[in-house]
């Protein structure tokens, strides 16, 4: 039974969840893409993808949005 409030508790906790997971994927996702064009024939170190992430990261806090700044 959920009592006032705990629905909006939810709700929010699930957009938190779904802009950090927005954020890894897009993170990822343009690792693997630098990764490829600078390396083709390597898979990028778990170094490369942190440093991506982070980068990502970076720009969603500077543009105040989240995953690619683009949502």
């Amino acid at each position: 039974m959920l009592l006032a409030g705990e629905d909006e508790n939810a709700d929010v906790e699930l957009s938190q969840a779904q802009a950090t997971l927005g954020t890894l994927t897009c993170g990822l996702t343009i690792g693997l893409v630098v990764q490829s064009l600078i390396a083709p024939d390597s898979l990028p170190t778990s170094e490369q993808i942190t440093e991506a992430l982070n980068l990502v990261r970076a720009i969603g806090l500077i543009s105040g949005q989240t995953g690619c700044g683009l949502s």
